[in-house]
């Protein structure tokens, strides 16, 4: 228990570094903008006056003012020249402001999903060392098993998943309630299934490339199985994972998508609420906001009265876009 506290510490100080760092890198990086943006928008006004002068010289035959222009006198031909250099620059100032622009959209964008997880993560971590129980330490960092009921032992241990940033996942070692060899259990959408050892195992093989971060993987293994055990009791949470799979790639357009689908599909299953967060936050990656307000304010209901760390976390998300 004394080893699962210190490494949880230092894994709560590694994310809390790499928040800090990350949200230094983006303090490190607006000065830089705010100054080339100064100094372009100084250009802008510097070549507009000097429109401004050349044109009351050309149209209406004004005297430009003593150094304004350069001191061996211009016909109206070289002022015209100079005009229009002046107007390519301007149209070159305007593409690196445009370009700037969009690379600071980015680089928000880029770290609020960084903070957002990290944040995720976090909370996971301070939950963990608020446990008493090593085994559940044990349980949390090795790979999910499913284990077939014998005949002296009834009971198989159950899933339970705990989001940890969209990318991290963690097994809890209760059990379900007794059942008898061969009884048919219902999954989320009430259908009857039976265990199947290929089932389990691919979609164990789909979280496992998950674990690993290798979202390009999952996301086929996902599918694959979503494809091939429609039914199946894991359904609802492998359609959730595979949403995350395009989530974390900032692939939001998709992610919004299997997220809908995912809530439309099992809206009484146990990531309902998760679906519904998830897809107001790849909305609002989107751009979309007024309709990721609408999903984080389904959160609301009462139906989803069970899931406070979602909700909280929904709210957050709320305060943020304006909602």
């Amino acid at each position: 228990m004394r080893s699962f506290n210190r490494n949880t510490f230092k894994k709560a100080r590694l994310c809390s570094g790499l928040l800090v760092l990350g949200l230094g890198v983006v303090s490190f990086m607006a000065p830089s903008y705010a100054q080339s943006g100064y100094e372009l928008d100084n250009r802008m006004k510097r070549l507009e006056n000097e429109i401004e002068t050349l044109s009351r010289a050309v149209y209406r035959g004004e005297q430009p003012p003593a150094g304004s222009l350069p001191s061996s006198g211009l016909n109206a031909a070289d002022i015209e020249v100079r005009l229009q250099q002046i107007e390519r620059e301007m149209r070159e100032l305007r593409g690196m402001l445009e370009k700037q622009a969009h690379d600071v959209r980015k680089v928000r964008s880029d770290m609020e999903r960084i903070t957002s997880d990290l944040e995720l993560r976090m909370n996971e971590l301070e939950k963990k060392g608020r446990s008493n129980s090593s085994s559940a330490y044990n349980q949390a960092t090795k790979e999910p098993r499913y284990t077939a009921p014998n005949a002296s032992a009834n009971t198989a241990p159950e899933p339970r998943e705990t989001q940890s940033g969209g990318d991290e996942y963690s097994w809890s070692s209760s059990n379900r309630p007794k059942d008898s060899l061969g009884t048919i259990t219902r999954d989320e959408s009430g259908a009857t299934v039976t265990d199947k050892d290929e089932a389990t195992s691919l979609y164990e093989n789909a979280f496992a490339l998950i674990r690993n971060r290798q979202y390009g993987g999952a996301e086929a293994e996902f599918k694959r199985f979503l494809d091939t055990y429609p039914k199946h009791a894991l359904a609802g949470n492998a359609k959730y994972w595979l949403g995350e799979t395009f989530y974390v790639r900032g692939k939001f357009d998709e992610a919004a998508k299997v997220f809908a689908e995912g809530y439309r599909e099992y809206p009484k299953g146990s990531k309902a609420a998760d679906n519904l967060l998830k897809l107001g936050m790849a909305l609002a990656g989107l751009g979309k906001t007024s309709d990721a307000c609408i999903a984080l304010q389904q959160l609301d209901k009462n139906e989803f009265s069970g899931n406070a760390s979602v909700k909280s976390r929904a709210r957050q998300e709320a305060k943020r876009l304006g909602c």
